[in-house]
């Protein structure tokens, strides 16, 4: 199976660095260390420099540049998300403007690995994910 692409616009940034915007959609079982994604499938002539999904059904995406492949993880245990990363009454300076910022210093107690590769074979042929990539 491979993914689904769509690539509704594409424009052109300096002389030769193209950018692509649209949609990817996963199959019906993906594959331990991600789906093929190469440069030829978004319309890229060389490469694929960078690719940025937008997170989606609970999932994030990665793009293995090294092997043209776009993996799917899923967020797993770690600490809870503080609710501010500012330490308490840190003072802040901001454009001459001095902002005091309180709130729970953040417990960073996360284990290593805060995120899980999708398991081989599952079905996530309802995942869209929306995407810009730039590349040559």
């Amino acid at each position: 199976m491979a993914l689904t692409n769509v690539v509704n616009k594409t424009d052109t940034l300096g002389r030769y660095l193209k950018v692509k915007v649209g949609t990817i959609t996963f199959d019906s079982s993906y594959p331990t260390n991600g789906e093929s994604l190469t440069a030829a499938d978004l319309g890229f002539s060389t490469e694929i420099s960078c690719l940025i999904a937008a997170p989606s059904y609970g999932l994030i995406y990665e793009y293995d540049t090294t092997n043209s492949k776009l993996k799917a993880h899923y967020p797993t245990g770690g600490g809870a998300v503080p609710a501010t990363r500012v330490a308490p009454e840190t003072t802040i300076p901001a454009g001459g403007v001095t902002m005091t910022a309180s709130g729970a210093a953040p417990a960073l107690t996360e284990t290593a690995g805060i995120s899980a590769e999708v398991a081989n074979t599952t079905d996530i042929s309802t995942v869209v994910t929306n995407f810009v990539a730039f590349g040559y």
